[in-house]
């Protein structure tokens, strides 16, 4: 029962991919609404998992010379996010050159940041299943990201989305949100999933 206990899986994203992976719904009114349909225990984050994010926020922080049209505004939210998750993957060791996830480095990561390899071992199937995924969908479908100087991988996000989405379908009973936005959540994402044959 995958729960995201990694401190990297809980930076929430502006999500760059299929809104079916995000945890955003529209609703009636056509905004955007973010959705919490699992109660997960708050992240515990190390001294060095703060420090690195704290630099990367740093590093991909809009200078003044960047400018953008208001209606750009979004999408540079977006890539900044990606370029951020790279850059913490980047100072973690998980990721290579390109950008690309480096499993075993990967899968170290998961079994520090838990304690233990008992976390990582109970759920191997998926978090190499979605280490596989993340790496193909960012070279088939996303590449690199342009934000301004910068070139970024996204294949760290799709890592985040595939597992908060596995997360997801195992919240156990006690910890769903019962609601008709959360169900219609689930059930989207059970699609997705089942649609990428990750299921």
């Amino acid at each position: 029962m995958i729960s995201s206990r990694s401190p990297l899986f809980y930076y929430k994203p502006e999500m760059y991919f299929s809104p079916l992976l995000s945890r955003s719904l529209r609703s009636e009114d056509g905004t955007r609404k973010n959705l919490k349909c699992c109660r997960r225990p708050e992240p515990q984050y190390t001294e060095k998992d703060v420090r690195i994010f704290n630099r990367c926020v740093e590093e991909t922080k809009p200078k003044a010379s960047m400018t953008y049209t208001p209606g750009d505004a979004d999408k540079e939210v977006k890539k900044r996010y990606v370029c951020l998750l790279h850059c913490c993957a980047k100072h973690l060791g998980m990721i290579d050159a390109g950008g690309y996830l480096i499993e075993d480095k990967l899968a170290q990561f998961i079994k520090n940041s838990s304690g233990s390899s008992v976390f990582y071992n109970e759920n191997k199937d998926i978090l190499e299943k979605c280490g596989s995924f993340a790496n193909k969908y960012s070279k088939d479908h996303v590449k690199l990201i342009q934000y301004y100087e910068r070139k970024c991988n996204a294949a760290i996000v799709a890592l985040y989305m595939c597992v908060n989405a596995f997360a997801e379908l195992n919240c156990s009973d006690q910890r769903q949100i019962k609601s008709a936005e959360c169900d219609k959540y689930r059930h989207n994402t059970r699609m997705t999933l089942e649609a990428l044959k990750l299921l």
